[in-house]
């Protein structure tokens, strides 16, 4: 399950009256702060390269510290990953140790894996 992750941003906007939901008037040029929930990235999709890699693709860019990090990913069939190389912010080729089959369909699993944001994948 994905943490939320709350991050508060700051803007600046020109000179004039800004007014509040509830119609109160805040003066500017006064930075407006605001708080955002952001959702984890997801594991989209896989794809094989040939019977002992794969590259799998996330829904959005994610950190290169947990995404190429071998132990965050299992594969069903006690397929063992031995390695997590980028490819782009995006996607990333998993090399395993056994042979992955024809025909056969496997489950990639990902854990301690963060979007840019700090979200945990869903």
């Amino acid at each position: 399950a994905s943490e939320p992750v709350t991050a508060t941003y700051s803007i600046a906007v020109p000179d004039g009256v800004v007014s509040a939901t509830n119609g109160t008037p805040y003066l500017t040029p006064n930075p407006l702060t605001f708080a955002h929930t952001g959702v984890g990235p997801s594991l989209v999709i896989g794809s094989d390269i040939d019977a002992r890699a794969l590259t799998v693709f996330f829904s959005e860019p994610v950190q290169e510290a947990g995404a190429s990090t071998a132990a965050n990913y299992s594969i069903s069939g006690s397929i063992t990953v031995l390695t997590a190389t980028k490819l782009t912010d995006t996607s990333y080729r998993l090399t395993t140790r056994e042979a992955l089959r024809v025909g056969v369909s496997y489950t990639v699993t990902c854990s301690n894996i963060r979007d840019l944001a700090g979200n945990l994948i869903i």
